[in-house]
C-alpha cells in the first residue's frame, strides 16, 4: 500500500445551494392548460401573469430556483388562449352583425291579418 491509500478522504463536491423548483411557474403552465379545457379568458389571463412573474423571479434567483422552461410554456399558452378568445368573441360579433342584416324585406303581413281578425272576432 501506498502512503496516498492513506490520505484523507476528498470531500463532496459541493455545488452551491440546492436548486428548487418553482411553484409559479407551475401554476402558470396548470393555468395555460386549464386556459383551453376549464375557463378560457381568466386562466389565459392568470397564466400570462404567472408566467411573468416565475420568469422574473428565476431571472433574479441566480440559479437557485429552476422552471423557465414552465414558465416560457404557460405564457405561450397564456397568449394562445386570450387569442383564441379574443377571435372567438369576434366571430361571435360578426354572426350576430351578419345575421341582424338579413331581413330580405319578405314580412308576410298574412299572418298578422289573420291573427287581427281572431282577436276581433274573440271579443264580446
Amino acid at each position: 500500500m501506498s502512503w496516498q491509500d492513506y490520505s484523507q478522504p476528498q470531500p463532496p463536491y459541493y455545488n452551491g445551494p440546492p436548486q428548487q423548483s418553482s411553484g409559479t411557474a407551475t401554476a402558470a403552465l396548470v393555468l395555460g392548460i386549464c386556459g383551453f379545457v376549464v375557463c378560457p379568458l381568466i386562466c389565459s389571463i392568470a397564466a400570462i401573469i404567472c408566467g411573468t412573474i416565475a420568469k422574473n423571479e428565476i431571472d433574479r434567483s441566480g440559479g437557485r430556483i429552476t422552471g423557465r422552461d414552465q414558465a416560457k410554456a404557460g405564457l405561450i399558452l397564456g397568449w394562445i388562449g386570450v387569442g383564441l378568445c379574443v377571435l372567438g368573441i369576434l366571430a361571435f360579433t360578426a354572426l350576430i352583425v351578419w345575421g341582424s342584416t338579413l331581413d330580405d324585406g319578405s314580412y308576410d303581413y298574412e299572418y298578422d291579418t289573420q291573427i287581427s281578425m281572431i282577436h276581433m272576432a274573440l271579443q264580446p
